[in-house]
């Protein structure tokens, strides 16, 4: 064992030995592993005190406390002992407990899924048990039937991310778990028959508008076939269609369209910006993330990206349902090689139909805005900006204030980063209480502003456009117009930075390494570009948008530029997310740790997605924690009033404000204040004193277990029950005298106890009901 200055890590596996030690390369890695206490808390490490230590087949010795940073060293460094086609599941749910118990939960049912691919095979019997054939294409009168399968090599792509998404894991002997299983599917073969490329696609984009989500793993051959908006109309008859499907689809609420963001980084560094699908903000496009938690090295890259999933590209594939015998990717139904962004794509999707099954009231707009929250940076056990591994771009952190303290991390290589599906169902099922109005294609605000045109001269400089943005908004999509013509596209780049000094490289083309048949436009064309980055920031200001192309040659000309910024409304009602990277990111940058919120009114403290067990106080002055290490401050100008509370066991100690606390999974001790205090159940029990006001309890959800309630008032509180569609007359109700039994919700296992009843009777005067 090492000396007491030294920290030591010894991983084993067979004869191969890591171990890290403190003065190895001149700087204390065992100093750092202190100050990252807790990053790593998602996988459930706990704090370890001075000595020798095993957990699991990790072995260390530690002079100090520190957590579970070496839990993040073991997961980089070790394979979970699982089936591959769980690998993948337990790496977006966190662990393998949380995906059975979550999957048990939400597992899209009742959902409608559309699988644009090359078709199906419907002798697979796991993915037929849910198939809805109804809902297969109709186009000029003829059924796009995506089972007839016209040669060896078709259906064996939409077969495997079909499996990804719908496959029963009852017909698979448990080897594939679709990730949405009880969603209701239906194949769409993109590339034969009535729906192809080649006859009536965009009638087939439009037909989108039938499935609450669509996953799609193709793509474009060339760069700007799909992203040149003039002279060519077919790019915006398709961007029409996305707009149709997006913002009719779902009654409104929009259909939740996923693309795979391609596998074309090796082949030509190409961005993501060059094809018209992926720049759509209709579009949510999907990276990579190969099995060590490192961007996959044949991602597409781009600003374009809003989330990545885990994939191919290190050591370890996908499994998934396969097309039957020697015409699929292996022999039998099942194969253990799939990988690419083509399963990427589907894992999102089914992660968004899990969603959309915990919360139908979703719009498209909310589930962007979900999945930027729940993508976690898994590079690193901290957080830094320098690109690692196989990325090329590495982290900007943003100007919005409402993400784990601060800014939003985002990447080129793979947005907002790898997709946490528990962080993405959980904040789901409470995004309602923060977001009543569900934010859909429909009721985005819009910003724009053009400049005047230009030369670019191939010069370091290059040339640069500032658009003077005066309105309000809150902004979650950027794009940028290009009206131009240029001897060739390929040298271009071009860098959109925000009135708050975010910039965002949008288009890199100058790192290409090959050309296509679309590169020479002299003649004019539109091109648009689009970036997440500056998600949450403030629309005003100056923005400001550099083009560069160094080859003389090119004789690129700017006729004008158009910025377009679309989002929501400012509010004074703020929503602050927390994660499990809360710490991560306050290491980063300590000033996160502060919470100030100067003009806010009812902000809120949003922990739904963390797991640890949380104090969480919120009077000004205040200090919050999760497994006991302070992840927010509230400052001496902010007063916050609600909060939404996560897995673990949680005390809250409430203001005398009037606040609300939405319950979570673990079990909660609430402490109200004398205001007039809102109660909500979670599913893990709760035990509520009020503290006094006029206080409603709300149970608007049945499993929420047993809510005990210890100073009930008549008169002053109330029992909330218009969510379970019940009345008076389904509840039993025993009653001694100083504690009553409030059960029989449709003969579920749930109860609400009132403790210290003093001879309080109640009556229906007591409860709301619908």
């Amino acid at each position: 064992m090492p000396e007491d200055n030294d920290t030591e890590f010894s991983l084993s596996d067979s004869d191969s030995i890591l171990r890290l030690r403190d003065g190895s390369s001149g700087a204390s890695f065992g100093s750092l592993i202190g100050s990252l206490a807790a990053q790593a808390v998602r996988l459930g490490a706990v704090a370890a005190p001075v000595g020798d230590h095993t957990y699991g087949s990790l072995e260390f010795h530690t002079t100090g406390l520190f957590s579970s940073a070496i839990q993040w060293i073991k997961a980089k460094l070790f394979t979970p002992a699982v089936p591959h086609d769980q690998r993948n599941l337990v790496t977006l749910f966190g662990s393998a407990t949380t995906e059975h118990q979550m999957l048990a939960k939400y597992n899209g049912a009742g959902v409608h899924v559309g699988i644009y691919d090359d078709g199906i095979d419907k002798s697979v019997s796991a993915l037929m048990t849910h198939y809805d054939a109804s809902r297969e294409l109709i186009i000029n009168g003829v059924k796009a039937d995506p089972g007839v399968l016209a040669g060896n090599g078709q259906g064996v792509h939409g077969t495997a991310t079909s499996g990804i998404i719908a496959a029963d894991p009852t017909k698979t002997g448990g080897e594939v778990t679709g990730i949405a299983n009880g969603a209701f599917l239906t194949a769409v073969n993109v590339f034969d028959g009535p729906a192809s490329f080649f006859n009536l696609y965009l009638e087939a984009v439009r037909q989108m508008a039938n499935f609450d989500v669509t996953s799609n793993s193709y793509g474009a051959v060339y760069k700007w076939s799909k992203g040149i908006t003039a002279p060519y109309s077919y790019a915006q008859a398709l961007a029409d269609g996305l707009n149709y499907a997006g913002s009719v689809g779902r009654g409104g609420l929009g259909t939740v369209i996923v693309f795979a963001a391609g596998n074309d980084w090796l082949y030509d560094h190409r961005d993501a910006n060059t094809d018209g699908l992926l720049a759509d903000r209709h579009v949510v496009t999907v990276g990579a993330i190969a099995s060590d938690y490192d961007v996959s090295n044949y991602a597409t890259r781009g600003a374009a990206i809003l989330t990545s999933a885990p994939s191919s590209g290190s050591s370890l594939k996908i499994t998934t349902t396969d097309r039957t015998g020697a015409a699929g990717y292996s022999s039998g139904t099942i194969t253990d090689t799939f990988g690419g962004t083509s399963a990427a794509a589907p894992e999102v999707a089914a992660v968004v139909a899990d969603m959309l099954g915990a919360n139908g009231k979703l719009g498209a707009r909310d589930v962007q805005s979900i999945l930027a929250l729940a993508s976690h940076d898994n590079e690193l056990p901290f957080f830094a900006k320098w690109a690692t591994g196989n990325m090329a771009y590495g982290w900007t952190v943003n100007h919005a204030g409402t993400f784990n303290g601060g800014g939003y991390h985002f990447s080129n290589d793979e947005g907002f980063g790898e997709l946490n599906a528990h962080d993405a169902i959980r904040e789901a099922v409470v995004w309602n209480y923060m977001n009543p109005v569900a934010q859909t294609f429909n009721n985005e605000t819009h910003l724009s502003a053009v400049a005047a045109g230009s030369v670019v001269p191939a010069t370091r400089g290059g040339a640069t456009f500032v658009f003077n943005i005066s309105g309000a908004e809150n902004v979650e999509n950027a794009d940028l117009t290009l009206d131009l013509s240029s001897a060739n596209l390929n040298n271009l780049k071009v860098v959109l930075t925000s009135g708050s000094g975010t910039q965002s490289i949008i288009l890199d083309s100058s790192v290409t390494i090959k050309g296509d048949l679309f590169n020479s436009q002299p003649d004019g064309v539109k091109i648009s570009l689009a970036s997440h980055a500056f998600l949450g920031e403030a629309a005003q200001g100056t923005w400001t948008a550099q083009v560069f192309d160094p080859v003389s040659g090119d004789n690129v000309k700017i006729n004008s530029a158009t910025l377009d910024l679309y989002g929501s409304a400012p509010t004074q009602s703020h929503v602050f997310h927390y994660t499990d990277e809360a710490f991560k990111m306050d290491v980063s940058d300590w000033s996160r740790f502060t919470l100030h919120d100067r003009w806010g009114v009812d902000s809120w403290i949003d922990t739904a997605m963390m797991t640890g067990n949380e104090s969480i106080d919120l009077h000004t002055g205040s200090a919050s924690y999760e497994n006991s290490i302070p992840f927010t401050w509230i400052g001496s100008d902010t007063i916050i009033n609600k909060v939404a509370l996560g897995d673990g066991a949680c005390t809250v100690r409430c203001n005398d404000n009037g606040d609300m606390v939405v319950a979570g999974n673990g079990p909660a001790w609430i402490t109200g204040g004398r205001g007039n205090d809102t109660f909500v159940a979670g599913s893990g029990s709760e035990t509520i004193s009020s503290g006094g006001g006029y206080d409603n309890f709300v149970f608007d959800h049945r499993g929420f277990g047993t809510a005990t309630i210890t100073d009930f008032t008549q008169g002053l509180d109330h029992i909330d029950m218009r969510g379970l569609g019940i009345d008076f007359s389904n509840l039993k109700i025993y009653d001694n005298g100083s504690t009553i039994w409030i059960s029989n919700f449709d003969a579920q296992n749930d109860s609400v106890v009132l403790t210290n009843t003093h001879q309080q009777h109640l009556s229906a005067h007591d409860f709301l009901f619908a």
